[in-house]
């Protein structure tokens, strides 16, 4: 299992499944290729129940027996995740106030990596009949300088919160506008869209679906209604459908390219976290020394100035993949195809992925319109203070 971008509730079923609780890795396997079964519950040190539920030895010696039932509650009196990229599978240090990166591999810092392994175990354990008392390691009480550049770069790694994870998700924010405006959580489905932001600031009589169009527009998902329940997703969606060839007729499969206006620019205006929350405005600038503004965005998000760079530049080259627009027919066979699905055409002349936009059935086959797209998934990241 790869541990990139788990979700909370993925992390609360591993505190009873996966590696420590199911099967481990011999040290002589360190890429992590070869599970090993337990034999045993009592060697998987992630199945506290087992433990907790298992007879021990009493360290009271008395004529009747010398082993009791566990009756105390169970302590976590130090739990905690560095604020890096795969935190929940890295190992702890000794030293936790010195300690510094010493990992071979690349490691980027992810606050939202941190804030998610952190709900995803007290939601694990919080309504345990075993866990009483669960205490966060830890929340550092010196003074944070940036210009005091190591022990900044230990507090951006390290297992400290304080300024990390006050950080809310673009799925909180939808999650909570739905349920604001009455929709029940059991018809709506939030998948692959858990952007960490830095805050997002309603000023205005707003309705739902003119906050979720606001946000759509930032962050480009999708929005699909099917039975009777709300999907919202970022790409890659779950599958990208392939199209195989012999399904298609080549003479009804047309690509029109439209050549880019390299004078056309997206502008974004957004809160600034880093100049005191005043508006201000990011465009992409081209090597043209003049621009028309062709898509401006206005936003209530609270973004950093890259964070709005990276916006800015996703949207201008959106812009750019929908000049390229794809044609074609296929047979009835595909009548399962959605607006919004992404599908994968692979022909000698064309290799591409395509966003469907426009679907029209006739009797023996299906007409879809769509547009080049891509599926490495957008994230503008949350960038260290």
């Amino acid at each position: 299992m790869s541990f990139d971008k788990l979700s909370i509730e993925e992390i609360t079923k591993l505190w009873e499944s996966g590696e420590g609780y199911s099967y481990f890795y011999d040290e002589t396997d360190p890429d992590k290729k070869r599970p090993i079964a337990y034999t045993h519950p009592r060697s998987a040190w992630k199945n506290i129940q087992y433990w907790w539920e298992s007879r021990i030895k009493s360290t009271e010696k008395t004529a009747d027996s010398t082993e009791k039932l566990i009756d105390k509650k169970i302590w976590f009196i130090e739990y905690g995740f560095r604020s890096v990229e795969n935190c929940i599978n890295r190992n702890t240090s000794l030293d936790f106030m010195n300690d510094i990166m010493d990992y071979t591999s690349s490691i980027n810092i992810d606050y939202l990596s941190q804030k998610v392994a952190i709900e995803g175990t007290l939601k694990a354990w919080k309504s345990s009949n075993m866990v009483e008392i669960m205490f966060l390691y830890g929340w550092d009480l010196r003074p944070q300088r940036n210009t005091d550049t190591n022990s900044f770069k230990r507090w951006q790694s390290s297992f400290f919160v304080n300024r990390k994870i006050m950080l809310i998700t673009l799925s909180d924010i939808i999650q909570d506008v739905l349920q604001r405006s009455g929709i029940d959580q059991l018809t709506v489905n939030i998948q692959n869209i858990d952007k960490a932001i830095y805050g997002y600031s309603i000023s205005k009589k707003l309705s739902a679906w003119d906050i979720i169009k606001e946000l759509q527009s930032v962050y480009n998902f999708t929005i699909r209604e099917e039975s009777n329940q709300i999907t919202l997703y970022s790409m890659p969606p779950k599958n990208v459908i392939a199209i195989s060839k012999n399904d298609i007729e080549i003479e009804n499969c047309t690509v029109t390219r439209t050549a880019a206006n390299l004078h056309n620019t997206p502008v974004l205006f957004y809160i600034s976290m880093r100049f005191d929350y005043q508006i201000r405005s990011q465009s992409y600038s081209t090597h043209k020394t003049t621009h028309n503004i062709t898509d401006t965005v206005h936003t209530s998000l609270v973004l950093d100035d890259k964070q709005a760079e990276k916006i800015v530049l996703h949207t201008y080259d959106e812009i750019i993949t929908k000049n390229t627009i794809y044609k074609m027919t296929l047979p009835l066979r595909y009548l399962h195809l959605k607006i919004g699905d992404i599908i994968e055409v692979k022909l000698e002349y064309l290799n591409d992925t395509i966003k469907i936009m426009e679907m029209r059935i006739l009797s023996t086959h299906i007409h879809i319109m769509g547009y080049a797209c891509s599926v490495a998934p957008f994230n503008a990241g949350v960038f260290p203070i």
